[in-house]
């Protein structure tokens, strides 16, 4: 299936819609609304130090990530829509579309495989899940914390984590979704891939 997802456009998120696509014998999928992203944060030497973080519709910005230096943690994405009554889940639908999509971890804080060397960062992005052609996905990742450091309150289209989700949408029956987005995105920006963004959110970090 292929469905779409609208977010309203928003200070510093670079949104933009997604094309509807049929597959063959499919069916489209109905539109859906993001309005939260929540990142889920479990030390894995403490199963107690949990961390969640939000970022909700009309917020330039996601709520501050604070890490404790030296220790390794899952990442877990949580995507709502809460504008339904009750609170609609979109994530399982995305799971099920992994075959289109991919999440993207990128900013000044992070080194990993979304970013060229990066000598200041603070923070390792690794995924820790695939589809099932063997590409990943993002909505389970794992974060090692590297150094002490922030973003020192500079919130800018580069600063601290940036999280995005990118639509890759079938074309003329074909996959979008191909071994080595990461390093396409790396060398040539968001501009260079297959597909829209469904969403991108800063999130501001500091690892204490």
């Amino acid at each position: 299936m292929s469905f779409k997802y609208q977010i309203s456009p928003l200070l510093l998120l670079a949104m933009s819609a997604c094309s509807d696509v049929e597959k063959a014998d499919e069916d489209v999928h109905e539109h859906e609304l993001i309005t939260t992203v929540v990142l889920h944060f479990t030390n894995t030497a403490d199963e107690t130090d949990m961390l969640q973080v939000r970022w909700n519709e009309g917020d330039d910005k996601g709520e501050e990530i604070v890490l404790q230096n030296g220790s390794d943690y899952t990442l877990s994405l949580e995507i709502l829509n809460e504008e339904e009554e009750p609170t609609e889940d979109v994530t399982p639908e995305i799971a099920q579309e992994e075959d289109e999509h991919q999440v993207f971890f990128t900013g000044d804080a992070v080194a990993g495989p979304c970013m060229d060397d990066n000598p200041e960062a603070f923070i390792e992005h690794a995924y820790a899940d695939e589809d099932a052609n063997g590409l990943p996905i993002g909505l389970e990742n794992t974060i090692s914390t590297l150094a002490v450091g922030s973003t020192d309150g500079d919130y800018s289209r580069k600063n601290g984590l940036v999280v995005t989700l990118r639509h890759l949408a079938y074309e003329d029956g074909q996959r979008t979704k191909v071994a080595g987005l990461a390093d396409q995105l790396v060398r040539g920006g968001f501009s260079s891939l297959p597909g829209a963004n469904d969403f991108s959110v800063i999130y501001p970090v500091v690892v204490e």
